[in-house]
Formats: C-alpha cells, structure tokens, sequence
C-alpha cells in the first residue's frame, strides 16, 4: 500500500504528514479463528491444577498447552484443537453451572 506524503514547513523545520487511508482502520484486522479457550472459574472447591484442566478440556478436543493465571481469582487459557466448541457454548462442559 503506497502511503502519500506531503510536506509542511514550521519553526523553520520542515515537518512530515503521513495518511493513512485504510477503510477498517488501524487495529481492525480480519479476525482469524484461534484454538485458545480462556475459562474463568469463581469460588473454586478445591484447588486447581494443570491436571484438573487437562481432564475437563481433554473430551473436547486436543490440548497442547494450559496456563494457569492465579491473580484476582482463577483463569485458565487452553491452547488446543477444539472439536465444534462454539463461542457462547457451555452446554457441552458438565462443570459449567
């Protein structure tokens, strides 16, 4: 994409203006699908692990990696291959409530 440039002069400097002419934007990129599953889980039972991540996610699909975020509560991100878990789906996690 060619960027059109002009010049201007001020404070005896010569200054540059860039325009940008993108009809999405800056930060609006086409939004790819990921494989990644944040869940959040409030008032916990008992404690969670990598382990007990793994067994909830493991029925739908591949994981490859979790990571385990312990600050202002529990979240777990799960990077894997989810078979048709959809965006607003809950219905297939039996933990979920």
């Amino acid at each position: 994409m060619e960027v059109p440039r002009d010049r201007g002069y001020g404070n005896n400097q010569q200054q540059g203006y860039n325009y940008y002419n993108n009809q999405r934007g800056r930060g609006q990129e086409e939004e790819k699908p990921n494989h990644v599953l944040l869940m959040t889980i409030l008032n916990p039972a008992y404690p969670i692990t990598v382990d007990v991540i793994h067994t909830i996610s493991t029925p739908s699909g591949k994981v490859m990696r979790i990571v385990i975020f312990k600050k202002n509560g529990v979240q777990a991100m799960v990077d894997g291959f989810f078979m048709g878990v959809k965006k607003e789906d809950v219905t297939g996690w039996p933990q979920v409530r």
